[in-house]
């Protein structure tokens, strides 16, 4: 149900963007979604840690984030590295592609939603940067993240 919500979301958020792009221009548009995929990374961990009743730590990131989560939305996540000052995890598909019509918005938003899930959930204050990305026909997005 989880990824449903999700999935219904990016696509209003993709038909958001376009209407923001064509209102504000990207420059605009690009700032106001830095601002969301914050709120977003914030009130996501919050949620699933209500829903299902579970402290945050490195661990549950690892099983419950990465491996069921990002697993179910269909990522094909890979956790490559996680230490208490470097994580990266790349993506090996794009779950949110199909909605990709203002794909530079949308890979905005995810390097900025990701970044704040990481810090929302180890309580670290994590720079995070997208390294690769698999819209510019990449193998993964890769997300990494450094303190």
């Amino acid at each position: 149900m989880l990824q449903l919500k999700i999935v219904f979301f990016l696509s209003a958020l993709t038909e958001t963007f376009k209407g923001l792009r064509r209102m504000v221009g990207k420059n605009g548009a690009k700032a106001v979604i830095q601002v969301a995929s914050r709120d977003f990374g914030r009130y996501l961990p919050e949620y699933i840690s209500t829903s299902f009743d579970i402290e945050w730590d490195a661990e549950k990131y690892k099983d419950i984030y990465v491996g069921k989560f990002l697993e179910g939305l269909g990522a094909r996540p890979e956790l490559v590295e996680i230490g208490p000052k470097r994580i990266v995890l790349r993506q090996h598909t794009c779950p949110i592609m199909k909605f990709a019509t203002e794909e530079d918005l949308l890979c905005t938003f995810c390097e900025k939603y990701e970044g704040r899930v990481l810090q929302e959930i180890l309580e670290k204050d994590f720079k995070t940067r997208l390294t690769s990305r698999y819209i510019d026909e990449k193998k993964y997005c890769e997300f990494v993240a450094e303190r």
